[in-house]
C-alpha cells in the first residue's frame, strides 16, 4: 500500500508589492494524488520539481489543488506558485489559508516584508513575532488581511519666472542750435515673481499604478522561478504548457494506436479468465506503475477493457479481443 500524503515543509512569503509566494514540500500518496493548496493559486505560475533529480514532473494545476504523481519521502516533490490574493479595498488584500490537511503538531511560517501590515481576524493558533513573521498551527483554517504601505506623494512644480524688461536710455541729438539735452528715460525693472503649484496624484491613479506593478512583479517572479529551477528551459516550458492545457491525468493517451504493452495486457487478461486486479497485472507484466496505468486507460478509451472500482482497488475486465 502506498504511503499517505505528507507535507514536509510549508512557507508563505508576502513580497513588498503584496504578492504572496507559496513553497511546499510533499511526499507519498497514491499513483496520482490531489494536494490541497493552503492558498488559492494562479495556476499558470505553478512549478513542481523532484528534489533529488531537480527535474520537473508532470502535474495538473488548479486554483485550489494540484494533482502530482507518487513520490517517496527520500525524494519529495517541491511545489512553488504565486498566490491569488483578493483585492478587498485600495491596497488591502485578504488571504484565506487552509491548513486542515497539515498535522496539528506542525508549525507553518508566514514571512512578509517591512512595508506590509498583517491584520489577523482571530489570534487563535496564531503567533505574531516582531521580525515580520507569523507562525500558524496545522489542522486549522485562517483568514488574514494585509495592507501594503505606499504613502501618497506630492509633486511640487515651480512656476516660470517673469522675464525682466529694461529700456536702454536714448542718446541726446546734437543740433547747431543749442538746445537742452533731453533727459534719458528708463523703465524700472519689473520684479520677478515665482510661485509654487502643488499637484496631488489622485487615489484612483495610485491604485491603477499599484495594480500594474503587481502584475509586472508576478510575471517577473514566474520568469525567475523557471530560470532558477530548470537548466534547459525549452523542454520544461513545453511540459508545463501541455500539463496546463490537459484536462485529464493521461494527456499521452490521445494516441489511439495499440502498443506492445497494450497487446500484452489483452493477452494476459484473456489467459487469466478475462479479469484481473490492477495489482495482479503489475506483478505479472513487471512494468512501471505509471506505464501500466496509462496503457489500461488507453485500452478503456478504445473499448477493449473497462475499469471497475472494488473499494480502493481497480479491477480490469476484458471486453473484446484483438
Amino acid at each position: 500500500m502506498a504511503p499517505l500524503l505528507m507535507i514536509l515543509a510549508l512557507l508563505i512569503n508576502v513580497t513588498g508589492y503584496g504578492v504572496p509566494v507559496v513553497k511546499m514540500t510533499v511526499c507519498g500518496g497514491n499513483l496520482y494524488t490531489n494536494v490541497t493548496l493552503p492558498l488559492a493559486a494562479l495556476p499558470s505560475t505553478m512549478i513542481v520539481v523532484n528534489r533529488c533529480s531537480g527535474a520537473p514532473v508532470n502535474f495538473i494545476p488548479s486554483v485550489h489543488y494540484v494533482v502530482v504523481p507518487e513520490s517517496s519521502c527520500a525524494c519529495p516533490l517541491e511545489i512553488e506558485y504565486i498566490g491569488k490574493a483578493e483585492l478587498t479595498s485600495n491596497l488591502t488584500f485578504t488571504l484565506n489559508i487552509d491548513l486542515s490537511n497539515v498535522p496539528s503538531n506542525t508549525s507553518v511560517r508566514l514571512v512578509y516584508s517591512k512595508n506590509v501590515v498583517i491584520i489577523p481576524y482571530s489570534l487563535t493558533g496564531l503567533t505574531l513575532l516582531p521580525n515580520n513573521t507569523v507562525f500558524m498551527r496545522g489542522g486549522q483554517k485562517y483568514q488574514l488581511s494585509y495592507i501594503v504601505l505606499t504613502p501618497l506623494k506630492t509633486v511640487t512644480r515651480p512656476a516660470s519666472p517673469t522675464p525682466t524688461k529694461t529700456v536702454t536710455p536714448a542718446k541726446p541729438t546734437t543740433n547747431r542750435t543749442t538746445s537742452p539735452s533731453p533727459r534719458p528715460t528708463s523703465v524700472s525693472p519689473t520684479r520677478s515673481t515665482s510661485s509654487s503649484t502643488r499637484v496631488t496624484i489622485p487615489s484612483w491613479l495610485v491604485g491603477a499604478i499599484a495594480g500594474l506593478v503587481i502584475a509586472i512583479v508576478a510575471v517577473t517572479l514566474v520568469i525567475v522561478l523557471i530560470r532558477r529551477r530548470i537548466k534547459t528551459s525549452t523542454p520544461y516550458i513545453s511540459q508545463v504548457s501541455a500539463a496546463i492545457e490537459d484536462t485529464s491525468l493521461l494527456s499521452e493517451s490521445q494516441d489511439l494506436e495499440l502498443r506492445e504493452i497494450d497487446r500484452e495486457i489483452i493477452r494476459v487478461l484473456k489467459e487469466r479468465g478475462g479479469a484481473l486486479l490492477q495489482r495482479e497485472l503489475y506483478n505479472i507484466l513487471n512494468v512501471p506503475k505509471t506505464t501500466l496505468w496509462r496503457a489500461v486507460r488507453r485500452l478503456e478509451k478504445l473499448g477493449f477493457v473497462k475499469i471497475e472500482k472494488l473499494g480502493r482497488l481497480n479491477r480490469i475486465v476484458l471486453l473484446r479481443d484483438l
